[in-house]
């Protein structure tokens, strides 16, 4: 899989289909979410999936959005 461009189509739709009208589960909150959950992993040095940070990031960023 080609994570780099998952993890942009993914934020392109997240940037183009969230209502405006989303004061906290907007797309910065999202982005928060998978910079915390990357913390997270490292800091208990969790097995994370594809290469750090893009397929991770990616696998994060799409569990929302299915």
């Amino acid at each position: 899989m080609d994570c780099l461009r998952a993890e942009t189509y993914v934020l392109n739709q997240l940037r183009r289909n969230l209502s405006p009208s989303l004061l906290y589960h907007g797309l910065h909150h999202t982005l928060d979410v998978v910079q915390q959950a990357g913390s997270l992993a490292r800091a208990r040095a969790l097995p994370i999936p594809g290469s750090w940070p893009c397929c991770a990031r990616q696998h994060i960023i799409m569990m929302p959005a299915s």
